[in-house]
């Protein structure tokens, strides 16, 4: 239970960043008219660039988590599970491209993938003895699973570009 207790509370830490990096950057090119190269190494970029503060953030403020849990793991922890969230920024364009396609039984695939993953990573990892890092490392291998998978149906070429009228149009849309 105590394991259970650290890594789920530094999982409410990093998954409300983790969804704070998306910014709606998701859901704006997903509803967009068009989804071009420029729209789409706009998105990217914007998310790499928020991704990249989210992470900066949860690194940073990471020593607080320890005025809610008296545990000296609990830091550790939270700065290694914020990986998760520069991991994550690299399925943003496949997913979407993959709901643009209407093409869900691939997204469902790598959900599947990802709890798999993530499953198996942590009971092997608790078998080992490694307590609250198996589950830590059960949620990174998960990420990692579902960026690799859904870029393997949908690859597309890192591009940083930013179109400063589309990176208005999903920031707006996100806010």
């Amino acid at each position: 239970a105590e394991d259970y207790g650290i890594a789920g509370f530094a999982m409410i830490c990093v998954t409300f960043m983790k969804s704070f990096s998306g910014f709606g950057i998701n859901r704006a090119a997903v509803h967009a008219e068009t989804f071009d190269d420029n729209a789409i190494s706009t998105a990217f970029t914007l998310r790499q660039i928020i991704g990249l503060f989210a992470f900066c953030v949860t690194i940073a403020f990471a020593g607080f988590a320890e005025h809610f849990i008296q545990h000296p793991a609990i830091t550790p922890v939270i700065r290694v599970l914020a990986f998760a969230i520069l991991i994550d920024n690299f399925s943003l364009v496949s997913t979407i491209l993959l709901e643009r396609s209407l093409r869900f039984s691939i997204i469902s695939l790598a959900e599947t993938g990802l709890v798999v993953a993530s499953s198996l990573t942590a009971i092997f990892l608790a078998m080992q003895g490694y307590k609250y890092w198996s589950i830590v490392y059960g949620f990174i291998t998960a990420n990692i699973v579902f960026t690799l998978i859904t870029y393997l149906y949908v690859p597309y070429r890192f591009r940083f570009h930013l179109d400063k009228t589309i990176a208005k149009q999903y920031l707006r849309y996100g806010s």
